[in-house]
C-alpha cells in the first residue's frame, strides 16, 4: 500500500463537540522519510492529528492522505499495518511476552523476535525471566516496570517495520541510560521512514528535520528552532516556560 510515507492533511475539519470545532481547514505535509515533531500546548490538536492519521477518528470535511491517497479508502487493517505508533503508556495482555510480541507480528520467526528485544533494550529483562518469551507477564512473582512495558511497545515497532512511525515522547518512562540507548536505536529504526514525534520537551527535538507549532488547533509555526525561536511566539514561548521557568525540573516540564 505505502511506497513513500509522505503524509498530508487537507483542508482538515474536525470537531468532537459537534458546534466546537477543533481543526478548521487544516494544512499539513510531512514530506516521505522527514522527522518531524509536532509541539504544542495541551489541547492544540497533536494527538487529535495522529488519531486521524491512524483512523481511529474520521475528519467531517477535507483527507487525510498517504502518498496522495485518502485513508478514508484504504482498509483500516491495511492502513495500521503501515502506520506504527508507541505511546507514553503500553497496554499489555496477561500473557507470555511471545505473545504480546506476536501480536505486531504474528508470524515473526525466534531469530526475530530476539532481535526485537535487543534492539528495544529487552534483552536484561529477557534474561530473568524464568521461561524467557514464553513467560507470562503479570504472573506470580513476574512484574515488569512501566519503562519495560513501553520497551515492549517499542520492540514490537522495530517487529512491524512500518512505513510511518508515530512516536508519542515514547521514551519518557525510560532512565536516562537506556533512553540514550534507545533513541540510538530510534535512529536506526527511522533512518528513510516518515517519522512524527509528538513532543512535550523541546530539548528532544532540536535536531529534527522540521517543526510544527500548534496552537488551539492552528499551525502557528512550520520550520528550524532557531527560525522559530526568532519568528513564532508561541514557540519561544513554549521554549522559555521550559527553559528559564523557576524551580527544579523546569528544563524538562512536559508541555
Amino acid at each position: 500500500m505505502v511506497t513513500k510515507g509522505e503524509v498530508t492533511f487537507e483542508n482538515v475539519d474536525f470537531e468532537y463537540v459537534p458546534n466546537k470545532t477543533l481543526l478548521n481547514q487544516f494544512n499539513l505535509k510531512i514530506k516521505a522519510g522527514e522527522t518531524l515533531a509536532l509541539v504544542g500546548a495541551s489541547g492544540s490538536g497533536k494527538t487529535t492529528l495522529m488519531y486521524l492519521l491512524l483512523g481511529f477518528y474520521k475528519v467531517q470535511k477535507g483527507k487525510v492522505c498517504i502518498d496522495g491517497v485518502d485513508i478514508s479508502t484504504i482498509n483500516t487493517g491495511l492502513l495500521r499495518e503501515q502506520v506504527g505508533m508507541v505511546q507514553q503508556e503500553c497496554i499489555l495482555f496477561h500473557e507470555t511476552l511471545r505473545y504480546n510480541l506476536l501480536l505486531a507480528k504474528p508470524k515473526a520467526t525466534e531469530q526475530e523476535l530476539l532481535q526485537a528485544c535487543k534492539d528495544a533494550q529487552l534483552e536484561t529483562v529477557l534474561q530473568k525471566l524464568p521461561e524467557g518469551l514464553d513467560t507470562k507477564l503479570g504472573g506470580e512473582n513476574i512484574s515488569i516496570s512501566g519503562g519495560e512495558q513501553q520497551r515492549v511497545a517499542i520492540a514490537r515497532l522495530f517487529l512491524r517495520n512500518p512505513a510511518i512511525v508515530i512516536l508519542d515522547e515514547a521514551t519518557s518512562h525510560l532512565d536516562g541510560e537506556t533512553e540514550k540507548e534507545i533513541q540510538k536505536a530510534y535512529a536506526r529504526l527511522c533512518k528513510g521512514r516518515t517519522t512524527i514525534i509528538i513532543a512535550h520537551r523541546l530539548s528532544a527535538i532540536q535536531d529534527v528535520d522540521c517543526i510544527a507549532v500548534l496552537n488551539k488547533g492552528e499551525l502557528v509555526g512550520y520550520g528550524k528552532h532557531e527560525n522559530l525561536l526568532n519568528m513564532c511566539t508561541v514557540y519561544r514561548n513554549l521554549y522559555e516556560y521550559q527553559y528559564n521557568k523557576e524551580g527544579v525540573g523546569a528544563k524538562d516540564e512536559a508541555i
